[in-house]
């Protein structure tokens, strides 16, 4: 199935308002994931699956 552009602009519009949302403090790894696939449903496009998860920041001279 192709995806239509609407689809396709909702993806990139539902990651984008979630990096938003968490930028501004709302870091509810489910809730932005929902937010996600909700908007992506919304546009009549399907999610398979969705993960949010932290940034982790490896330094190469740091201890363990």
């Amino acid at each position: 199935m192709l995806l239509c552009f609407a689809q396709a602009l909702s993806i990139s519009r539902s990651l984008l308002g979630a990096k938003s949302s968490a930028e501004n403090g709302h870091i509810n790894c489910r809730e932005l994931r929902n937010s996600v696939i909700q908007a992506v449903s919304e546009a009549g496009g399907r999610i398979d699956y969705a993960e949010v998860r932290g940034a982790v920041f490896v330094f190469p001279n740091s201890a363990i």
